[in-house]
């Protein structure tokens, strides 16, 4: 058994690592001919060659390797078990006595050593890949202009800001409120058509303001054209922030979605479900090869072309139902975490029944 064992790992780890590079390969192929004009494409500063390989593409192959890998997972096993099946291999192998359930081991060790490096991966080293690359893009490629709308932020213990929309590049605000609260009192309020931030004298100036004081003697007013006055915020903490949270290690990724959940902002849900995915999708090849196994261990008149189709039909169902579980976080309308992981509960669920009914059928 130890020689079947060996054969199955050895062959398993060699198709899984053939078909992702083949992906990848065709990956940097589409991306290189998509941004070839914004790499050599004349602007003011342009990378190097050396730049785009070293400090572009090899930190974002691991990000796509880690996107992609638990459905290689799945596709491999399907192609390769089920040339055994046609070969009619597996047929030898059961009649000698050997249960189903001691098939599966090597498998199984297999898939979950890739799901343990995954974790490591997705976890600490793909968010420094990622925030070299995002680094190189906002070097060469100017980053991300897109700017901040209907802002509603706890930027400190009963401070709270609005804003209609907030500019980045430009560090302006319109149509901006401030409101400080002592328990469920409103004590002073900031209403400001525009505001801009001073990144020398660092603080912020607010256009056509007015400032209320609310007091034990009543109200107090103030108005004026321009005001500059310092608050307990800065400008990064209305920009958008969902491609960094890509470069956060776990444990900086946790502690930022603790300060956010305090500033109330809604974004709060992206991060949560990135943080929560990141382990949801490495525990996925373990599913994905439960799942692969049975579907393309029996022979079947369209040999390994069929076991193929209806492998890549599960996975993108998977896919499918994945997707529409974490628009519905984003949407508030379920918690993310079981956003996440309700594709892998009801599809390992699925996968155990189908390998207990496939092992009493041997």
């Amino acid at each position: 058994m130890k020689v079947l064992d060996r054969y199955i790992t050895a062959t398993f780890l060699k198709t899984f690592l053939l078909a992702l590079a083949l992906l990848l390969a065709l990956v940097v192929i589409f991306d290189f001919a998509e941004k070839v004009d914004e790499f050599y494409g004349g602007q003011e500063i342009s990378p190097s060659t050396r730049e785009v390989v070293l400090n572009y593409y090899l930190n974002f192959i691991p990000y796509f390797a880690g996107l992609y890998a638990p459905l290689f997972v799945f596709i491999s096993v399907v192609f390769f078990n089920s040339r055994l099946a046609m070969r009619s291999e597996l047929i030898a192998v059961f009649s000698s006595g050997i249960p189903y359930s001691r098939f599966l081991r090597p498998f199984l060790l297999t898939a979950g050593g890739i799901a343990l490096l995954l974790l490591y991966l997705s976890h600490y080293l793909i968010p420094q890949a990622n925030a070299r690359r995002v680094l190189f893009e906002k070097k060469y490629f100017g980053g991300s202009n897109l700017d901040a709308r209907s802002i509603h932020r706890q930027v400190a213990p009963g401070v709270f800001v609005f804003m209609d929309w907030y500019s980045p590049p430009n560090f302006f605000g319109h149509k901006f409120s401030l409101e400080k609260f002592s328990d469920t009192i409103l004590k002073e309020k900031w209403l400001a058509v525009n505001i801009t931030y001073d990144t020398l004298q660092r603080h912020w100036s607010l256009h056509d303001y007015m400032q209320r004081v609310f007091t034990d003697q009543g109200e107090k007013l103030r108005s004026g054209a321009r005001l500059d006055t310092v608050f307990p915020f800065t400008p990064e903490l209305f920009e958008l922030r969902n491609k960094d949270v890509e470069t956060m290690a776990s444990p900086t990724l946790a502690e930022f979605i603790r300060q956010e959940r305090l500033s109330g902002t809604p974004a709060v849900l992206y991060y949560e479900v990135e943080m929560h995915k990141r382990t949801a999708t490495a525990l996925s090849t373990l599913i994905f090869t439960l799942l692969a196994v049975p579907i393309s261990a029996r022979r079947v008149r369209g040999g390994t072309g069929l076991h193929v189709g209806i492998g890549l039909a599960v996975a993108f169902a998977y896919i499918f139902f994945d997707r529409i579980f974490v628009t519905y976080a984003y949407s508030g309308y379920i918690p993310p975490e079981w956003a996440v992981w309700l594709p892998n509960l009801l599809f390992g669920l699925g996968t155990l029944g189908l390998n207990f009914w496939f092992g009493s059928k041997i």
